[in-house]
């Protein structure tokens, strides 16, 4: 029968984790080697959403580093913060992507056209673009 461990993805489970992991002796390069072994191939993708609760944690950071170092799989991270691991030179070389908020942002244009209305000036400029809160007001009718 398989154990299961799930780690809520905050700031203080994630160094929980970690403290867990050190006091057995384990370090993060060692997990990561450990679980690059039976990591699946380069058509797989590893989605880790909310990652900036990790970027605290020097032991979370490591972890990922070498998992990325050692494994084929596509990484795809949800963050507020860069990781400190990841550099301008992943860029340079192909080796990673950069999606920044502009680009996941509705222009005003396409914001009137979910809203339905031609008059939200000021919930154009706080919204910013950001679609969650555009889906909202348009769900709330404004």
């Amino acid at each position: 029968m398989a154990k299961i461990l799930i780690v809520e993805d905050n700031a203080l489970n994630i160094k929980l984790f970690c403290d867990l992991l050190a006091a057995h002796g384990h370090d993060p390069r060692g997990l990561a080697k450990a679980v690059s072994v039976g990591a699946p191939g380069a058509g797989a993708l590893l989605v880790v959403d909310e990652y900036h609760h990790a970027t605290g944690s020097e032991e979370a950071e490591t972890f990922f580093e070498e998992l990325v170092a050692l494994t084929e799989f596509r990484l795809l991270i949800t963050s507020r913060e860069r990781p400190s691991w990841f550099s301008a030179r992943r860029v340079v070389y192909g080796q990673a992507a950069v999606i920044e908020m502009d680009a996941l942002a509705f222009t005003d244009d396409e914001a009137r056209a979910v809203l339905g209305s031609d008059e939200v000036e000021s919930l154009l400029a706080e919204a910013q673009g950001w679609p969650a809160i555009v889906g909202l007001a348009a769900m709330g009718g404004v």
